[in-house]
Protein backbone atom coordinates (compact mmCIF):
# COMPACT_ATOMS: atom_id res chain seq x y z
CA UNK A 1 0.00 0.00 0.00
CA UNK A 2 1.13 3.37 -0.49
CA UNK A 3 2.24 5.90 1.94
CA UNK A 4 -0.66 8.07 2.83
CA UNK A 5 -1.44 10.51 5.81
CA UNK A 6 -4.62 9.63 7.53
CA UNK A 7 -5.56 8.28 11.14
CA UNK A 8 -4.66 4.47 11.15
CA UNK A 9 -7.02 2.17 11.35
CA UNK A 10 -9.35 -0.21 12.40
CA UNK A 11 -11.86 2.30 12.84
CA UNK A 12 -15.01 1.50 14.50
CA UNK A 13 -18.54 2.92 15.12
CA UNK A 14 -20.16 3.93 18.50
CA UNK A 15 -23.33 5.42 18.71
CA UNK A 16 -23.26 5.72 22.21
CA UNK A 17 -21.92 9.70 22.10
CA UNK A 18 -22.68 12.56 24.53
CA UNK A 19 -25.21 13.90 22.24
CA UNK A 20 -27.45 10.86 20.76
CA UNK A 21 -27.98 13.01 17.85
CA UNK A 22 -24.57 12.13 16.72
CA UNK A 23 -22.22 8.71 15.88
CA UNK A 24 -18.62 8.48 16.30
CA UNK A 25 -16.32 6.72 14.48
CA UNK A 26 -12.79 6.14 16.26
CA UNK A 27 -10.00 4.31 16.46
CA UNK A 28 -9.28 1.61 18.85
CA UNK A 29 -7.41 3.94 21.21
CA UNK A 30 -10.56 5.96 21.55
CA UNK A 31 -9.27 9.08 18.56
CA UNK A 32 -12.10 10.44 16.83
CA UNK A 33 -11.75 10.34 13.19
CA UNK A 34 -15.52 11.40 12.85
CA UNK A 35 -18.68 12.74 14.03
CA UNK A 36 -21.56 11.69 11.55
CA UNK A 37 -25.09 13.73 11.86
CA UNK A 38 -28.25 11.54 12.96
CA UNK A 39 -30.35 11.74 10.00
CA UNK A 40 -32.07 8.77 8.61
CA UNK A 41 -28.13 7.88 6.58
CA UNK A 42 -26.33 7.79 9.74
CA UNK A 43 -25.42 4.45 10.80
CA UNK A 44 -24.73 3.22 6.56
CA UNK A 45 -22.54 6.48 6.53
CA UNK A 46 -20.92 5.85 9.92
CA UNK A 47 -20.12 1.92 8.92
CA UNK A 48 -18.80 3.09 5.47
CA UNK A 49 -16.38 5.64 7.00
CA UNK A 50 -15.45 2.94 9.66
CA UNK A 51 -14.12 0.65 7.07
CA UNK A 52 -12.63 3.23 5.03
CA UNK A 53 -8.72 2.39 5.78
CA UNK A 54 -9.73 -1.26 5.16
CA UNK A 55 -11.41 -0.82 1.98
CA UNK A 56 -8.39 1.29 0.75
CA UNK A 57 -5.80 -1.41 2.10
CA UNK A 58 -7.73 -4.06 0.63
CA UNK A 59 -7.69 -1.97 -2.73
CA UNK A 60 -4.51 -1.90 -3.01
CA UNK A 61 -3.37 -5.11 -2.46
CA UNK A 62 -5.70 -6.07 -5.40
CA UNK A 63 -4.16 -3.43 -7.52
CA UNK A 64 -0.46 -4.82 -6.59
CA UNK A 65 -1.95 -8.62 -7.49
CA UNK A 66 -2.95 -7.31 -10.99
CA UNK A 67 0.32 -6.41 -11.56
CA UNK A 68 1.39 -9.72 -10.98
CA UNK A 69 -1.47 -11.60 -13.13
CA UNK A 70 -0.59 -8.89 -16.13
CA UNK A 71 2.62 -10.91 -16.17
CA UNK A 72 1.03 -13.54 -16.88
CA UNK A 73 -2.14 -12.95 -18.29
CA UNK A 74 -3.71 -10.22 -21.51
CA UNK A 75 -6.32 -8.30 -19.50
CA UNK A 76 -9.21 -7.18 -21.68
CA UNK A 77 -9.84 -3.59 -22.06
CA UNK A 78 -12.70 -3.91 -19.77
CA UNK A 79 -10.70 -5.40 -17.08
CA UNK A 80 -7.84 -2.37 -17.53
CA UNK A 81 -10.81 -0.24 -17.26
CA UNK A 82 -11.51 -1.58 -14.15
CA UNK A 83 -8.41 -1.51 -12.49
CA UNK A 84 -8.05 2.59 -13.28
CA UNK A 85 -10.95 2.89 -11.63
CA UNK A 86 -9.33 1.43 -8.56
CA UNK A 87 -6.46 3.48 -8.70
CA UNK A 88 -8.22 6.93 -9.28
CA UNK A 89 -9.91 5.34 -6.00
CA UNK A 90 -7.01 5.60 -3.88
CA UNK A 91 -5.94 8.63 -5.88
CA UNK A 92 -8.79 10.17 -4.44
CA UNK A 93 -8.40 9.11 -1.20
CA UNK A 94 -5.13 10.35 -1.13
CA UNK A 95 -6.03 14.05 -2.22
CA UNK A 96 -4.11 13.01 -5.71
CA UNK A 97 -5.63 13.90 -9.09
CA UNK A 98 -5.82 9.87 -11.02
Amino acid sequence: MSEIEHTPGPWSVSFESVDPEWAIVATQGGRVVANVNADHLQDANARLIAAAPDLLEAVADLISLTRVVRLSVRLEYDQLKRIDRAKAAIAKAEGRQP
